[in-house]
């Protein structure tokens, strides 16, 4: 009949039930937020009940008991596994000293986080404003790095040679030298390059935004 309050593993699958991020403040909830909040929280909490408590690693019932709450429980210590609602990863973060697990995506943060982006041409100091935001607390995205680091995949090497041959190609290795020259001398030979990067680079500043974007500022620098 009274709540004092929740420990982490129930506050994790009430949240996640009540569509809430945890890093949300309590003062930015709404009324219908606090009904669905504690509508889920007595559902969830009987649910346990009945089922006697979770026996996790991290709590045990005593006495001899061993729960099966922890056979329903959707986020709780299902991080990197997919939301069962979305398909989403699940994610962990630490928020008042305390483990917290949920959706980023079926539980967005309603006042959104401070996104900059930085773009310009080679050498015209997006490096260096973009440490000025570092320094200053900001997560950075590099697309520079990002590029590098596909230009590391074996499936992205396979696309390069099959759009600019094997000449692109020393010793089972990119020849940049070779696709430089290409793509300054050759406007179509550098849409090719572009067509094979740019969706993957869109894609992990996506992937980036969704995993970090909650209550976090950040600066994407992007050429």
């Amino acid at each position: 009949s009274k709540i004092a309050g929740l420990g982490n593993i129930y506050a994790s699958e009430v949240l996640f039930a009540s569509k809430i991020n945890p890093y949300s403040p309590a003062c930015s909830l709404s009324i219908e937020d606090w009904d669905i909040l504690l509508k889920e929280a007595r559902r969830i909490l009987e649910e346990a009940i009945e089922e006697g408590g979770s026996t996790i690693r991290s709590y045990h019932p005593g006495l001899g008991i061993s729960g099966r709450m922890q056979n329903r429980l959707h986020v709780y210590h299902q991080n990197g596994n997919p939301c069962p609602n979305c398909g989403h990863l699940l994610i962990k973060r630490e928020i008042g000293g305390r483990s917290s697990f949920f959706c980023p995506i079926c539980q967005k943060k309603k006042d959104s986080s401070l996104v900059i982006g930085i773009t310009g041409p080679i050498h015209a100091g997006k490096s260096k404003v973009a440490s000025i935001f570092v320094n200053k607390g900001y997560l950075l995205f590099d697309a520079d790095k990002q590029i590098k680091a596909l230009y590391q995949k074996k499936e992205v090497q396979s696309k390069i040679k099959k759009a600019f041959g094997k000449k692109s190609f020393v010793d089972g290795k990119i020849d940049f030298s070779y696709l430089r020259e290409e793509v300054s001398l050759h406007p179509k030979q550098k849409e090719k390059l572009e067509k094979i990067l740019h969706p993957l680079v869109f894609q992990e500043a996506e992937r980036f935004l969704s995993i970090h974007g909650q209550n976090e500022k950040i600066v994407l620098d992007v050429p």
